[in-house]
C-alpha cells in the first residue's frame, strides 16, 4: 500500500466530542518516530484519542493524504503542531518540526469519526413533545458536524421545531426547550414579596418554556394576568 493511503482504526471511550483546542498554537504535542506511514498513522491515532475527547464506543479512522516524512529528514523524531483552530477531526493540517536542523513541513491527514448519536425511530411533528420511545442510537459518521446529541437524555422533553423524519439524526436545531406551562392546562400562581409568598390558580392561555412570558385568566375573577413560567405548571407574577 502506498504511504499515503494507510489507515489505523481505532475505538475509544471519553467524555463528549467536538470539544475544540485553545486557540492557539499547541507546541510538542507528540511525536513521530522515524518509522514508516504506518506508525505515524498511529502515533496521530493515539494523539486524536488523547486530546479528541470523544463518546463511547467511537471508531477513529486516520489517513495520511500526503507522503510521510522521509526518516532521513530528522534523524531523531518530528514535533508535531496543532493549529488552534484545528479540531481531531476532519482534514487537519499538521505542523512537522525536527528539532535537529531547522527543516520543517506540513503533513495533511483526514480524521474520520464514527460514533453513536441519538437517531429518530418515529417520526416526531413539529411542536410535540420528544418522548423516549421516538429515540434510539446509532454509529453514524459525524466527521464534518457537531450538530447532534450523543445522550437521548439531552432530548426527552425538548419540543421539536419541525417535522423529524425516521432516521434523521437530531441537533441543537431542531428543538426547542421544554414546555412547563400548556395552553389550556390549571397552573399554580405564585407572588413572593418580603418573604411571603402568595398562591392562587389560573388557566394558561399560551405555552410557554423556562423565563418565558405567560398570560393567564385568574380562575376567580376572570381578569387576565401575565406572569413568567418558572417551573411545572408554575407562574411567577410580578409585585
Amino acid at each position: 500500500m502506498p504511504a499515503h493511503q494507510h489507515t489505523v482504526r481505532r475505538c475509544t471511550p471519553a467524555k463528549i466530542l467536538g470539544q475544540l483546542l485553545p486557540a492557539c498554537w499547541l507546541s510538542i504535542l507528540f511525536f513521530i518516530t522515524p518509522a514508516a506511514s504506518a506508525d505515524i498513522a498511529t502515533d496521530i491515532l493515539h494523539s486524536a484519542e488523547q486530546l479528541g475527547q470523544w463518546p463511547h464506543d467511537t471508531e477513529i479512522t486516520v489517513k495520511l493524504l500526503g507522503n510521510a516524512p522521509d526518516p532521513s529528514d530528522c534523524p531523531h523524531a518530528w514535533t508535531m503542531q496543532l493549529q488552534g483552530n484545528e479540531r481531531w477531526q476532519g482534514r487537519v493540517n499538521i505542523h512537522l518540526i525536527c528539532p535537529d536542523n531547522p527543516h520543517t513541513r506540513w503533513l495533511s491527514v483526514l480524521i474520520t469519526v464514527h460514533a453513536p448519536v441519538v437517531v429518530v425511530r418515529q417520526t416526531i411533528r413539529r411542536g410535540d413533545s420528544i418522548v423516549a420511545t421516538a429515540l434510539t442510537r446509532e454509529s453514524r459518521d459525524i466527521t464534518w458536524t457537531q450538530a447532534y446529541f450523543t445522550d437521548p437524555a439531552k432530548v426527552i422533553d425538548a419540543v421539536a421545531r419541525r417535522d423529524l423524519l425516521i432516521g434523521s439524526m437530531i441537533s441543537p436545531a431542531d428543538l426547542s426547550p421544554p414546555l412547563l406551562i400548556r395552553r389550556g392546562e390549571q397552573v399554580l400562581l405564585r407572588a413572593d414579596h418580603a418573604g411571603i409568598t402568595v398562591t392562587d390558580v389560573g388557566t394558561a392561555l399560551n405555552d410557554a418554556s423556562r423565563g418565558e412570558a405567560v398570560r393567564v385568566r385568574h380562575s376567580r375573577s376572570g381578569h387576565v394576568v401575565e406572569g413568567i413560567a418558572v417551573d411545572q405548571d408554575i407562574v411567577a407574577l410580578p409585585l
